[in-house]
C-alpha cells in the first residue's frame, strides 16, 4: 500500500485524493486518512523507501538465542518460563517452542524414595550385589531354587481401591466418574509371609495386640520349617538361603542361632535397599488384592 501511495504522491495527487483512490479499489476499511496523510509527509521529507524499516521489540524467532536458553535450562532445571521469556524478550509461546519442542524438555515432579543413600551404602548395596551374582555364575539356577523370601506387611480390615484398580471405560457422552476419598480401616492385622519361586510357603497372621519380636519369629520361622519339610523336602537336601531385611528380630543373636542350628544362610541384604526385597514388587501388593474384603 506504501508503494501506491508513494506514486500517486510523485503524480501530485492530494493525500484526499489518494484516500478516495484507494477505497474505491480495496475497500472502506482498508487504511485510514490520518495514516495516508501521515505517510505523505514521509515521502515529501527524507523517507523514500517503502520498505519496512527495522525496529525494537521481541524478535519473531529464537533459533539464534537457542543454546543460551539451554544453558539457562541446564544451570537450573527450575526456571520459569516466565522468567526465560523476560529474560531473553522473547513471547511465552516461542518460549514454549524453544523449550520443549526444540530441546524436548518436559516438566516432571521429584520421584519419591525411602531413604537418600550414602556414598557406604551404594558400596555395600554393589558389594552384595556382585556377590549374589558371583553365586548364581556358580551355581546358576540352583542358587535361584534355594532361595526363600520373607517379608511382613500390615494387612488392614478393608482397603479400598487405589485409582488405578477403579479405572473403567468411559465415553465421551458419560457422566464423570466419581471417586470419593475413603479411609483404610483401624483394624488391622502383622502377616509374615514366605514364598520361593514355585509360590507361598507360609503365611501367618499375628495375634492382635502382638509385637513381633525375635521370639515371635523364631516360632513362625518353625512354622516355616515345617512348611518347607511338606511343601519342599528336596530344598532340605542343600543349603536353604534366607533373605530377609534388617529388621531387629531378624538380626537378633537368638533368632541367628537358630539358623546355624538348621544349616540355613542367611543372604545378606544390605540396609534401605527396598529394590533386594522381591516381596514388596512381586507379591504383598497382589496379596492384599485377594484379601481384600475377607
Amino acid at each position: 500500500m506504501e508503494s501506491v501511495i508513494r506514486f500517486l504522491q510523485a503524480k501530485g495527487t492530494t493525500p484526499t485524493e489518494i484516500h478516495h483512490e484507494i477505497q474505491a479499489v480495496y475497500g472502506s476499511n482498508v487504511m485510514a486518512m490520518q495514516h495516508v496523510r501521515k505517510q505523505c509527509q514521509e515521502f515529501s521529507g527524507c523517507h523514500m523507501s517503502v520498505k519496512d524499516e527495522q525496529r525494537s521489540g521481541r524478535p519473531s524467532t529464537s533459533v539464534d538465542l537457542v543454546p543460551a536458553v539451554e544453558e539457562n535450562v541446564r544451570t537450573n532445571h527450575q526456571v520459569l518460563l516466565k522468567e526465560l521469556d523476560e529474560q531473553f524478550n522473547l513471547s511465552y509461546g516461542t518460549i514454549w517452542d524453544t523449550v520443549h519442542e526444540c530441546l524436548g524438555y518436559r516438566k516432571v515432579c521429584s520421584r519419591w524414595v525411602p531413604r537418600q543413600l550414602t556414598e557406604d551404602h551404594k558400596k555395600n548395596r554393589m558389594g552384595v550385589s556382585l556377590t549374589h551374582l558371583l553365586h548364581f555364575n556358580d551355581h546358576g539356577e540352583d542358587f535361584l531354587v534355594q532361595i526363600i523370601n520373607g517379608d511382613e506387611t500390615w494387612v488392614h480390615q478393608y482397603c479400598h481401591e487405589t485409582k488405578a484398580q477403579s479405572m473403567a471405560l468411559k465415553h465421551p457422552g458419560s457422566p464423570i466418574i466419581k471417586k470419593f476419598k475413603t479411609s483404610t480401616s483401624s483394624g488391622e492385622l502383622m502377616a509374615t509371609v514366605f514364598w520361593d519361586v514355585h509360590g507361598v510357603l507360609l503365611l501367618h497372621f499375628s495375634p492382635p495386640n502382638e509385637t513381633v519380636n525375635s521370639a515371635a519369629y523364631q516360632a513362625t520361622l518353625k512354622k516355616l520349617k515345617r512348611a518347607v519339610q511338606c511343601k519342599r523336602p528336596q530344598m532340605l537336601d542343600k543349603r536353604v538361603l534366607l533373605l530377609h531385611d534388617n529388621a531387629r528380630p531378624h538380626t537378633a543373636c537368638a533368632t541367628v542361632n537358630l539358623l546355624e542350628r538348621w544349616s540355613w544362610e542367611i543372604l545378606e541384604h544390605p540396609p534401605y535397599s527396598p529394590d533386594l526385597a522381591p516381596s514388596d514388587f512381586h507379591l504383598l501388593p497382589n496379596m492384599k488384592k485377594h484379601l481384600r474384603a475377607k
